[in-house]
Protein backbone atom coordinates (compact mmCIF):
# COMPACT_ATOMS: atom_id res chain seq x y z
CA UNK A 1 0.00 0.00 0.00
CA UNK A 2 1.23 3.47 -0.95
CA UNK A 3 2.02 5.67 1.81
CA UNK A 4 -0.61 7.95 0.36
CA UNK A 5 -3.10 5.48 0.43
CA UNK A 6 -2.18 5.36 4.32
CA UNK A 7 -2.58 8.88 4.71
CA UNK A 8 -5.67 8.68 3.12
CA UNK A 9 -6.92 5.67 5.01
CA UNK A 10 -5.71 7.57 7.86
CA UNK A 11 -7.71 10.61 7.75
CA UNK A 12 -11.22 8.51 6.92
CA UNK A 13 -10.47 6.43 9.94
CA UNK A 14 -9.75 9.45 11.80
CA UNK A 15 -12.78 11.53 10.68
CA UNK A 16 -15.03 8.36 11.11
CA UNK A 17 -14.51 8.16 15.22
CA UNK A 18 -14.47 12.11 15.48
CA UNK A 19 -17.99 12.03 13.83
CA UNK A 20 -19.74 8.85 15.71
CA UNK A 21 -17.41 9.29 19.01
CA UNK A 22 -18.78 11.78 21.61
CA UNK A 23 -16.74 14.65 21.82
CA UNK A 24 -14.24 14.80 24.50
CA UNK A 25 -14.68 17.29 27.64
CA UNK A 26 -12.43 20.63 27.35
CA UNK A 27 -9.85 19.74 29.97
CA UNK A 28 -9.56 21.71 33.36
CA UNK A 29 -7.14 24.16 33.15
CA UNK A 30 -6.01 24.17 36.63
CA UNK A 31 -5.39 20.32 36.56
CA UNK A 32 -2.19 19.43 37.84
CA UNK A 33 -0.28 16.97 37.45
CA UNK A 34 3.10 15.25 39.17
CA UNK A 35 4.36 12.95 36.78
CA UNK A 36 4.87 13.88 33.30
CA UNK A 37 6.66 11.80 30.49
CA UNK A 38 7.74 13.11 27.22
CA UNK A 39 8.41 11.42 24.30
CA UNK A 40 10.66 12.94 21.60
CA UNK A 41 12.95 10.20 20.06
CA UNK A 42 14.10 11.93 16.93
CA UNK A 43 17.04 12.71 15.54
CA UNK A 44 18.62 15.95 16.83
CA UNK A 45 17.40 19.22 14.98
CA UNK A 46 13.69 17.50 15.67
CA UNK A 47 14.74 17.83 19.47
CA UNK A 48 15.95 20.86 19.43
CA UNK A 49 12.43 22.06 18.01
CA UNK A 50 11.00 20.42 20.91
CA UNK A 51 12.43 22.04 23.48
CA UNK A 52 10.62 25.00 23.79
CA UNK A 53 7.75 22.63 24.15
CA UNK A 54 9.47 20.85 27.08
CA UNK A 55 10.36 24.25 28.85
CA UNK A 56 6.61 25.36 28.63
CA UNK A 57 5.95 21.77 30.45
CA UNK A 58 8.31 22.88 32.99
CA UNK A 59 6.99 26.17 33.44
CA UNK A 60 3.17 25.17 33.46
CA UNK A 61 4.02 22.44 36.05
CA UNK A 62 7.04 23.53 38.31
CA UNK A 63 6.61 20.33 40.80
CA UNK A 64 6.18 17.62 38.39
CA UNK A 65 8.83 15.15 37.86
CA UNK A 66 9.11 15.15 33.82
CA UNK A 67 10.79 12.53 32.46
CA UNK A 68 12.04 12.70 28.74
CA UNK A 69 12.17 9.75 26.61
CA UNK A 70 15.16 10.50 24.18
CA UNK A 71 17.22 8.84 21.35
CA UNK A 72 20.37 7.68 22.57
CA UNK A 73 22.77 9.99 19.69
CA UNK A 74 20.96 12.80 21.60
CA UNK A 75 22.82 11.84 24.96
CA UNK A 76 25.23 14.76 25.42
CA UNK A 77 22.38 17.21 24.79
CA UNK A 78 19.90 15.90 26.76
CA UNK A 79 22.11 15.20 30.09
CA UNK A 80 22.39 18.91 30.80
CA UNK A 81 18.95 19.77 30.13
CA UNK A 82 17.51 21.59 32.98
CA UNK A 83 13.78 21.05 31.93
CA UNK A 84 13.83 17.19 33.16
CA UNK A 85 14.80 15.27 35.53
CA UNK A 86 15.17 12.10 33.93
CA UNK A 87 15.79 11.05 31.23
CA UNK A 88 15.28 7.09 29.18
CA UNK A 89 17.24 6.32 26.21
CA UNK A 90 15.46 4.32 23.94
CA UNK A 91 16.93 3.10 20.40
CA UNK A 92 13.53 1.97 18.65
CA UNK A 93 14.82 -1.02 19.04
CA UNK A 94 12.56 -4.21 19.66
CA UNK A 95 14.59 -5.76 22.55
CA UNK A 96 15.21 -2.96 24.22
CA UNK A 97 11.21 -2.09 24.42
CA UNK A 98 10.55 -4.31 26.97
CA UNK A 99 13.07 -2.46 29.39
CA UNK A 100 11.86 1.04 28.15
CA UNK A 101 7.95 -0.06 29.07
CA UNK A 102 9.39 -1.09 32.43
CA UNK A 103 11.15 1.91 33.36
CA UNK A 104 8.08 4.30 32.38
CA UNK A 105 6.17 2.07 34.31
CA UNK A 106 7.86 2.20 38.11
CA UNK A 107 7.69 6.24 37.27
CA UNK A 108 3.75 5.76 37.21
CA UNK A 109 3.30 8.79 34.96
CA UNK A 110 -0.07 10.52 35.10
CA UNK A 111 0.33 12.38 31.56
CA UNK A 112 2.64 11.07 28.05
CA UNK A 113 3.04 13.33 25.84
CA UNK A 114 4.49 12.32 22.37
CA UNK A 115 6.02 15.78 20.80
CA UNK A 116 7.85 13.76 18.14
CA UNK A 117 8.06 10.58 17.22
CA UNK A 118 10.28 8.39 14.75
CA UNK A 119 7.28 5.78 13.33
CA UNK A 120 6.07 5.18 9.63
CA UNK A 121 2.20 5.09 8.93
Amino acid sequence: MSKQWKVWLANLCIGLYRALCPKPRASVPSQSFSRIVVFSTTALGDFMFNTPAIRALREKFPNARITLVANPRNRDLVSGCHFVDDVIYWDHKAKSLVATIRSLRRRRPELAMILHSKCAL
